[in-house]
């Protein structure tokens, strides 16, 4: 498969949608799902895209340690609790409250009873 060959397979998957811009009118652009964006960007020749790459790599290496030991995703979510809305929130997880308490206890501002 040459070069060319592969750039068609990856522009099969993008769409045309219309986007608003700022003059207000709806322009058609390139669109594609995350996995197109990611083929893409792999693609790339540039030494420019090498750290998104190894990013991508790296990421893509953690979640399959987590996918093979929930455990490691577990302490990711409760060592990152901004993702979670706070480490209040993290902690009534942790403890396995369910969410609607969770909720309350983070309102409240308060640790709760164990």
């Amino acid at each position: 498969m040459s070069e060319n060959e592969g750039f068609n397979e990856l522009y099969e998957d993008v769409v045309q949608l219309p986007f608003p811009a700022a003059d207000g009118k709806m322009y058609k652009s390139d669109a594609c799902n995350t996995e197109t964006i990611f083929r893409i960007i792999q693609s790339v020749p540039s030494p420019k895209a090498e750290p998104f790459k190894k990013w991508l790599a790296k990421v893509g290496y953690e979640r399959i340690q987590e996918f093979q030991d929930p455990e490691i995703a577990i302490k990711r979510a409760l060592t990152c609790p901004d993702r979670l809305g706070s480490a209040v929130m993290a902690s009534a997880l942790a403890r396995g409250k369910p969410d609607a308490e969770a909720e309350r206890e983070q309102k409240l501002g308060g640790g709760g009873v164990l």
